[in-house]
């Protein structure tokens, strides 16, 4: 019967090698109690006469510290696979296939004011110049409006992490108790501590998790240094409106909603800080290139020359302004210029031919009024692109090394609790022979006695 014990959890193990989370399981063979006590031996009897094996128990193999390493890891690769997605779709909206990114339309504004210069009378230049303004207007908005649109699909996913974490503390909270009534039986739970050890895998990539057992093997899952779950009690998480900070959603304790959960590391954590750091800033750099694209256009378009107002339309008005707005979301040009190509103020002086004040705008291309006056347009543009891509290459690359070293603890514990098929193969081959060796006794028994009790007698009888 023992063997055919060890026969079974060997089959247990071969038709799970494949099953995610499983630890393999092993029978603990244990001598039975002998016949005697010691001191007391029965004639023609040198020791204690043995009863045979039993299986005392299943063990599960496991190891504590490499699975307390593979989860912190496993947190710290939830937040980088996360600021990954971020900064990909961060790099996605400020890039547009169709129509290139800023730095092309900010080209393209300026060119069509050197050719205006060259030709101020021309109608088909002035057009292209309103026409190429409205396209850089019109990616401002779209860029601001995706960045802001991005930030609310950021909040969703910190609601539906919330939740998510939420259940998966409730499923934890029950197999606490359902293991530690198992142990109290005297068994081994060891399918539910696997369940439970994939449902702490699971909350470890989403929040910095701590999990200490007790003699039941209940146990208290910790977040950030409060109590999560404490044997079959749960103190979820939950979400509120803060309208100081547009209306997000903050992650508080329900117990106590004065405490605000901004981890540093997990996917919950990186989502927050996505939402609340990483593309606000990102946004600022937006609205000071066109703060700063407004201001200085305008500057040029009403003009002073020794006191003097320069900058005039086809009209003979100057003073106008071109843009309007104070900052990506606002810019946009000003209803004269809107309403007419005339009052766009392409000449310095009111007569036939003039184009420098287009000019002089034309040159703003080039003129260092960004970054403490050390950056153009473009180049404050492409630095911050600049500064995106790095930002990006260097979080793929510790998602690389995140990876690798994730897959060797990983490789770690699954040499020491996952299952090897050949050892199982050889626990096989030994458990059938000791049942067959078993049988053998048993037959030999069997013969014994059918011996004694059929074939002796009285002689001659």
């Amino acid at each position: 019967m023992t063997h055919r014990a060890g026969t079974d959890v060997t089959g247990q193990n071969v038709t799970n090698a494949s099953t995610p989370g499983y630890s393999r399981q092993s029978p603990d063979f244990v001598a039975t109690s002998p016949l005697w006590q010691p001191g007391v031996a029965p004639a023609g009897v040198a020791a204690q006469l043995g009863t045979g094996v039993w299986a005392a128990q299943i063990k599960r193999a496991e190891n504590i510290l490499i699975t307390a390493q593979v989860r912190t890891n496993t947190t710290l690769k939830g937040r980088l696979d996360q600021f990954k997605s971020a900064y990909t779709q961060i790099e996605s909206i400020f890039v547009q296939p169709d129509e290139g990114g800023l730095d092309v339309l900010l080209t393209d504004f300026f060119a069509s004011w050197q050719a205006l210069s060259l030709a101020p009378e021309e109608d088909a230049n002035r057009v292209a110049v309103r026409e190429a303004a409205q396209t850089l207007v019109d990616a401002f908005h779209r860029v601001t409006g995706t960045l802001n649109e991005y930030k609310q699909l950021v909040d969703e996913s910190i609601e539906r992490g919330v939740a998510h974490i939420n259940t998966l503390a409730a499923e934890i909270a029950s197999l606490n108790n359902e293991i530690a009534r198992t142990i109290s039986i005297g068994e081994q739970p060891n399918d539910l501590l696997d369940r439970r050890d994939s449902f702490l895998d699971e909350l470890s990539s989403l929040v910095p998790v701590q999990f200490s057992e007790r003699a039941n093997r209940s146990g208290m899952l910790t977040v950030e240094g409060r109590v999560l779950v404490q044997d079959q009690e749960v103190r979820p998480l939950e979400t509120t409106r803060n309208w100081d900070n547009g209306g997000y959603l903050d992650v508080r304790w329900s117990d106590r909603p004065e405490i605000t959960i901004k981890p540093e590391t997990g996917e919950l954590g990186a989502l927050v800080y996505t939402r609340d750091n990483l593309v606000p800033a990102f946004q600022h750099e937006l609205d000071e290139l066109a703060r700063s694209l407004v201001t200085q256009v305008n500057a040029v378009h009403t003009r002073t020359v020794d006191g003097v107002q320069v900058g005039f339309g086809m009209d003979g008005v100057t003073g106008r302004d071109f843009f309007q707005g104070t900052d990506a979301k606002t810019i946009d040009l000003t209803d004269s210029i809107r309403l007419s190509t005339r009052a766009i103020q392409a000449a310095e002086q009111p007569v036939a031919g003039d184009g420098l004040n287009a000019l002089a705008i034309a040159q703003l291309r080039s003129a260092r009024t960004m970054g403490g006056e050390t950056l153009s347009f473009d180049s404050y543009y492409q630095a911050v692109m600049a500064g995106l891509g790095a930002a990006s290459d260097s979080i793929q690359r510790s998602q690389t090394t995140q990876d690798k070293l994730l897959n060797q603890l990983d490789s770690i514990k699954q040499q020491e609790v996952g299952v090897n098929l050949d050892e199982e193969f050889i626990s096989l081959i030994r458990y059938q022979q000791g049942y067959a060796a078993a049988g053998r006794f048993v037959s030999a028994v069997d013969d014994a006695l059918d011996r004694l009790i059929n074939g002796t007698g009285r002689v001659g009888l």
